[in-house]
């Protein structure tokens, strides 16, 4: 019996060899073989791979070595009752028993009465527990005895061994007692015949020791990957080597010497050991003479010079086996990453979507991306990749668990309108109050119009007012009527959308209740009933949900059954529920979509180092890789040195990419983001990124300028689609290609004209354009942005509101409307702020529209319509005049140019059609002011010929888009008449850049209509001129 151990470059030929020993150790095929692995993605790899080797993988046991040594100790000695004891869930219901008992004030200061902060920090002592237990037993077993790690202990050492020795008295058979006791126990009898560790590249000191042990019993194979054939164990960091002037043992090998460390301590722990080594490294395999006319691509290159320690160039070649990439953001890094893949499958077409494997340092940071790039492209698409994305939580990745936990957080809601929405999108909770996605678009539009906003009870914008307001409106009257003189109601359900809104009423009223019960403490076998309720009622679960469903379910009869094994009976806060729940649903899914023959997306994860012909390592930026471990301040292992064996966050990353290089079989593909997206300033990579680059250039020849790609911010950027940024979506190219065409030079002499205008419509071709002939030329209307659903009640009245309060008004009077119902609507509309600086800026504009309103019936005006045909077109118009033959137009607003351009227009078509002099004159509210704008004596010879130039013009706007703008006109109406009439003839063609840089930076121009429509016709020059 003995440790046997068997180190290569290539998990391939692990695996050929573990077959092997497989055939000639299998004796009784109907024992379990046990394998002992990293990590869960691994052993998926090895069962496939074994199944390919022996046609057939069966009766397998994998586990992990802590795992596998914790249920063999605590089964060789009887203690498997014990077992849970000490695991971190258990422990920390322990330790929140007690916390109280122990007496430290700081701890007691840091909880005080929140018993949620309590179990935190309950959790994080129970994590520095595990840890120690695994990394630090001698420590818990001086603690045991009464002793201390030093003879000076800090507060914290005192109170954690108070506390460990307050858990011990519990249960004083501790896993490091019963392990010891399990080594005493150990016999051929008790273990299996042979145990086979495969793919690991860290074993704890405590760990390691157990397993020796087991070897002399039985035989132990272990199988692990070492990137070098030669002794490196020994090598020094660059600054390591320089301090002690042995800078020969970093540039032997800078990568290993870099990224090597947590494999250096692993590998120097079994050279200590009593083994029998065979090794399997790839020239020793493949009986291969490695020489300098070998070649090879870069990569291959690379990998033998880690392999045989030396940094000999065996190639002159820069070839693409090495992509690095810099991009601005995550989802530009998928999109180039998509693009450089479709490459890769044209330039081989060996090359199968299960042969790549793409890792980021937190997949839920690019798994919005991925889906929009990836999996939400066409499924008739020639570009369409199929790919899976592994390690994401249900919470993340499922909308059923997402918003149970968000149920959780009724109590503490303010029932936002948003939220509830999110809820009723939920295909699970839609079955079961039978709503579909087009009623629930009919729900948005009566909340929108309803104004609810947040809350239940409160008297405005809370959903009872709201739907109070629909309901009355469905009942009484289909006019908006004043109730209690308090409400308005809102007649927008129809008779046979009622029944929806009898099921949004139901809904609110099971949460509202549910948020009331929530705030109940209760046992853990009472909070399991109670949350099984909300499940079941809330939720039609059915195929599609059923797995998520029975995770929230097992995850729930977990924090019953690790309260019973702490015997913790006390009542609990649903703020720990909460906690316990939202972090068990957080956690990776376990074999979720890893290896399904697909591309697979995943997280960094150590001693997952599975060969792919391709490997991509996307997000190494200098903030997120290599990650950083969170440090707890009274981690006492922070506190003194690190011993053999300790692991970091930043030593499993570096390792972790240098098995990437070695894994990687054909392409390496690394990619950061090197410039912001939001000011395109410079970002630095991660320091792994620069080392390995400094690598390349200094043994390589390899040039940063020429070698690293740096990708524009945008998809559509035509640097995109040149040589060496070949992208291959389409619909990016045909938008490149429009906008390359001259755009201004086009003219379409065929589309159809309209066989009349209004007064109206020219003026409005004139104030824009290109809208103009977007919409009737193009038939391209640009959807306006309309107000949605908000969480936020009005708090000001802005300058659109108040345009529209003295429009009602104005109404109002025109129509001999009643004026104080009026106010009252507006009042009680939901639509402007519950405060008394309403009621006073209503009456304001009250009397102001007034007033105007008295001006203007002094005015004794009378209709008029006026036509005309010029051009062979009809030209229309409806005109009012006042007592004197004066042409009046008004308006609740400041006068605009468009306004006097529409003055002086209809001024000149009274004046063609009844030869005579005319006098308009335009009254408008300027600042609370009625003032006016007056065009005095109207009069022009040849008048048809005028109009005729305007309509002229405005057809030429309808054929050619055109630069141009009303607001531009502004000088010509400060001149007299007959300047007007020479630059409106001129119209806009002399317009320059410097013109529209001032009609884009010009508050008055700015509006968002305006840059919708010029901004897409006219974009170079907007951008040259800013």
């Amino acid at each position: 019996m003995a440790l046997y151990t068997y180190p290569s470059n290539k998990l391939e030929y692990l695996v050929k060899i573990f077959s092997k020993l497989l055939q000639f150790n299998k004796k009784e095929i109907f024992k379990p073989t046990y394998i002992l692995v990293g990590s869960r993605g691994m052993q998926h790899w090895l069962s496939m791979e074994l199944a390919k080797q022996n046609s057939i993988s069966m009766n397998t046991k994998f586990d992990m070595i802590n795992s596998f040594i914790i249920n063999t100790s605590y089964k060789i000695t009887n203690n498997q009752s014990h077992k849970k004891a000490y695991s971190k869930e258990v422990l920390s219901w322990r330790i929140f028993k007690l916390l109280d008992d122990i007496g430290v004030a700081k701890l007691k200061n840091y909880y005080k009465d929140s018993s949620q902060r309590k179990y935190q920090l309950s959790s994080q002592i129970a994590n520095v527990f595990s840890k120690y237990i695994k990394y630090r037993p001698a420590w818990l077993e001086k603690w045991q005895n009464l002793q201390f790690i030093s003879n000076s202990p800090s507060e914290d050492e005192l109170w954690q061994a108070k506390l460990w020795q307050l858990l011990t008295s519990e249960n004083p058979k501790t896993p490091i007692q019963i392990q010891k006791q399990g080594i005493g126990k150990l016999s051929s009898e008790t273990l299996p015949k042979d145990i086979y560790i495969f793919g690991v590249s860290a074993i704890s000191p405590n760990n390691l020791e157990f397993l020796l042990e087991v070897a002399k019993y039985t035989n132990i194979h272990l199988l692990y990957l070492n990137p070098c054939s030669e002794y490196w164990y020994d090598l020094k960091k660059a600054k390591i080597a320089s301090w002690l002037n042995t800078e020969e043992d970093f540039t032997i090998q800078p990568l290993l010497a870099s990224f090597g460390q947590q494999g250096k301590d692993f590998f120097n722990q079994l050279l200590e050991q009593n083994q029998q080594e065979f090794t399997s490294f790839e020239h020793v395999c493949e009986n291969i003479k490695i020489t300098p006319s070998d070649g090879g691509s870069l990569l291959t290159n690379i990998q033998r010079n880690i392999l045989e320690l030396n940094t000999e160039k065996y190639t002159n070649s820069i070839d693409n086996s090495v992509i690095i990439n810099s991009c601005h953001s995550p989802l530009r890094e998928i999109q180039v990453l998509h693009d450089n893949l479709l490459e890769l499958f044209e330039q081989n077409s060996t090359l199968q979507p299960q042969d790549v494997l793409v890792m980021c340092p937190n997949i839920e940071d690019y798994a919005p991306y991925i889906e929009s790039v990836f999996t939400k492209s066409p499924s008739d698409s020639p570009n369409r990749l199929p790919c899976s994305i592994a390690d994401r939580s249900i919470i993340d990745s499922e909308s059923l668990a997402a918003s149970f936990i968000e149920i959780l957080k009724l109590p503490d809601s303010n029932f936002e309108v948003t939220k509830i929405i999110d809820y009723l999108s939920v295909p699970a909770l839609q079955r079961k109050f039978d709503i579909t996605l087009e009623q629930l678009e009919t729900i948005k539009y009566w909340l929108t119009k309803a104004c609810i906003h947040r809350g239940l009870n409160n008297q405005t914008f809370s959903w009872n007012w709201g739907l109070k307001r629909l309901l009355l409106g469905f009942c009484l009257a289909d006019e908006p009527m004043i109730i209690e003189d308090s409400l308005q109601t809102l007649p927008n359900i129809q008779t046979n959308d009622i029944q929806e809104l009898g099921k949004l009423y139901e809904l609110i009223e099971l949460l509202q209740s549910f948020s009331e019960e929530l705030k109940q403490k209760r046992s853990a076998h009472d909070w399991q009933e109670f949350l099984l309720k909300i499940l079941d009622t809330l939720f039609n679960i059915d195929d599609s949900d059923e797995y998520i469903a029975n995770v929230i379910k097992q995850n729930i009869a977990k924090i019953v059954q690790y309260t019973d094994q702490a015997n913790f009976t006390g009542l609990i806060d649903l703020a720990i529920i909460r906690n316990i729940l939202t972090t068990a649903l957080s956690e990776p899914i376990v074999n979720n979509h890893f290896l399904r023959g697909k591309i697979t997306f995943c997280s960094m994860t150590p001693m997952r180092s599975i060969p792919f012909k391709v490997i991509a390592m996307l997000g190494l930026n200098s903030t997120t890789y290599p990650r950083k471990d969170t440090k707890i301040s009274f981690d006492l292992t922070n506190h003194f040195s690190a011993q053999k064996g300790d692991r970091t966050k930043r030593d499993d990353d570096k390792y972790l990419f240098l098995e990437t290089i070695i894994s990687a079989r054909s392409v390496l593909y690394l990619s950061f983001q090197g410039n912001s997206y939001k000011n395109n300033s410079e970002q630095e990579p991660s320091l792994i990124i620069k080392e390995f680059i400094s690598y390349l250039e200094t043994h390589y020849s390899w040039n940063l300028k020429y070698n690293l790609k740096k990708y524009p911010l945008h998809p559509f950027s035509p640097k995109c689609y040149s040589k060496n940024y070949q992208s291959y979506d389409d619909k990016w190219l045909k938008l490149i290609r429009a906008e390359k065409q001259n755009f201004n030079s086009q003219r379409n002499n065929d589309i159809e004209l309209p066989t009349k205008f209004s007064l109206q419509e020219i003026v409005n071709i004139f104030e824009d354009p290109f809208k103009a002939y977007s919409q009737h030329t193009l038939g391209l209307t640009l959807q306006e942005n309309e107000p949605g659903l908000s969480d936020t009640e009005p708090f000001e009245i802005d300058a659109l509101q108040t345009y529209k309060i003295k429009e009602h008004f104005l109404n109002c009077h025109e129509n001999h409307k009643d004026i104080d119902l009026s106010v009252k609507h507006l009042r009680f509309s939901g639509r402007l702020p519950q405060s008394p600086l309403t009621d006073e800026l209503l009456h304001q504009n009250l009397d102001l529209i007034s007033g105007f309103y008295d001006k203007i019936g002094h005015l004794n005006l009378q209709n008029l319509t006026l036509e005309a045909n010029i051009q062979n077109i009809k030209i229309y118009s409806n005109v009012k005049l006042s007592s004197d033959n004066t042409l009046i137009l008004y308006k609740v607003s400041s006068l605009k140019p468009k306004d006097k351009l529409q003055l002086y227009l209809k001024c000149m078509l009274y004046n063609h059609i009844y030869n005579e002099k005319i006098t308009g004159e335009y009254l408008y509210i300027n600042d609370k002011k009625v003032e006016s704008f007056k065009i005095n004596t109207f009069e022009i010879e040849n008048v048809e010929d005028e109009l005729s130039h305007y309509l002229i013009q405005a057809i030429n706007f309808l054929k050619q888009p055109t630069l141009a703008h009303t607001s531009l006109l502004e000088p010509a109406f400060q001149e007299n008449n007959n300047k007007i009439n020479e630059v409106l003839y001129k119209g806009p063609r002399p317009l320059t850049k410097n013109l529209y840089y001032k009609l884009l930076n010009d508050n008055r121009f700015n509006t968002e209509n305006l840059n919708k429509y010029y901004t897409k016709a006219f974009k170079d020059i907007i951008l040259n001129n800013k």
